[in-house]
């Protein structure tokens, strides 16, 4: 239960009904409790997977890849978009995850998809130091998130583990770096 409202049942417990006051102030904390995950589910977390997934993307690219994916959401697929060797797929839970695949022959180096697979996190990582300084000029709640929400995904994809079919960037590097039959 969130504060405001453990509170809120306090003040009603203690001494009866509350003051207008702390009902006002209640129903505000929950509007921007509302307000702040409308803003992480539409706007952060869909914008920091793709820049998580872009940065998989661009190092695919800098390694002369012929052809890059980029999926983001879940579901099915809603919206193709081509540009040039980019092909970008967006399903309709935008908000829900995403992966960056890349094609190219030869085969990359296993010193290539290291860097490519560590790009990623390196990335998202980036965009929370770029955050953690806009934080220090003109701090607000929404720039904050943005940053931890960042810096979320360059930890945990870090962490290597498997679920289901999925693997994170970390088991990824650690497989290849386990890896002897890979190309050097």
């Amino acid at each position: 239960m969130a504060p405001a409202g453990l509170a809120f049942i306090l003040l009603q417990t203690i001494g009866g009904e509350p003051p207008l006051k702390e009902v006002l102030l209640y129903a505000e904390v929950e509007m921007m409790h509302a307000l702040l995950l409308f803003y992480l589910i539409v706007f952060v977390a869909p914008i920091s997977i793709l820049s998580h997934e872009f940065g998989h993307a661009i190092a695919a690219w800098f390694f002369r890849a012929e052809k890059v994916y980029i999926s983001i959401g879940a579901g099915t697929v809603k919206k193709i978009i081509n540009m040039g060797r980019f092909r970008f797929t967006i399903a309709p839970l935008f908000f829900a995850g995403g992966m960056a695949t890349s094609v190219r022959q030869p085969d990359y180096t296993r010193r290539e998809k290291l860097l490519i697979t560590a790009a990623g996190p390196l990335f998202s990582s980036l965009i929370a130091i770029i955050f953690w300084g806009i934080s220090q000029i003109a701090s607000s709640v929404f720039i904050q998130l943005f940053m931890w929400f960042n810096l979320w995904i360059a930890v945990v994809n870090l962490i290597p583990f498997q679920w289901n079919e999925k693997q994170t960037d970390g088991w990824m590097i650690l497989q290849l770096l386990l890896s002897s039959n890979i190309k050097k």
